[in-house]
């Protein structure tokens, strides 16, 4: 009884179970370019798959080094992108970017949302074989080819018979008969 008591008291003071922190992305521009970190619980996170969108375009794609960083060249004619983070799991929420004049990045520090933060995909498994593996499947093309090529061949063949039924008969002489 006293165990139980000390193993409830235990549970209900650890507090709750907190889900791991989303992935943090820093952003600073510096002489045409921009430079980013992505770190999680404070660490870097490298080889993360990085893709820089302008519009619907695919400004710049990488990988983050061994700090969790990178750089890529500021879009030219646009004050805006989009930043797309894929940690294994899948792609992130686009984190929207804007440039100002005066060489600030607007958000400087933004999570890192979606796929990357969730739990495992759950595993697929293959669909099962047919079970009737006897019969042969044709395919669709092979079978429109052979019914053309009856087609044409019973055409052929009635045409054939049509004509010889046309055809006069020959009265020939029988054996025997001279007349």
């Amino acid at each position: 009884m006293c165990r139980t008591a000390l193993v409830l008291a235990m549970v209900l003071s650890a507090g709750p179970v907190r889900a791991a922190d989303p992935p943090t992305a820093s952003f600073t521009r510096a002489d045409g370019w921009v430079n980013f970190t992505l770190e999680r619980n404070g660490a870097p996170v490298v080889g993360a798959r990085v893709t820089v969108l302008t519009g619907a375009r695919v400004w710049a794609s990488g990988e983050t080094g061994p700090a969790g960083g990178g750089t890529f060249p500021l879009p030219v004619g646009r004050g805006d992108c989009q930043v797309v983070f894929n940690l294994g799991l899948g792609p992130s929420a686009p984190v929207p970017l804007t440039f100002s004049a005066d060489g600030t990045v607007t958000p400087p520090r933004a999570p890192v949302l979606g796929a990357a933060e969730c739990c495992q995909p759950p595993e697929r498994t293959p669909p099962p074989p047919p079970s009737d593996r006897s019969a042969p499947v044709v395919p669709w093309h092979l079978r429109l080819a052979g019914a053309g090529a009856i087609a044409v061949l019973g055409s052929v063949c009635l045409v054939v018979v049509w004509c010889r039924a046309r055809r006069p008969t020959r009265n020939y002489p029988q054996h025997g008969n001279t007349k």
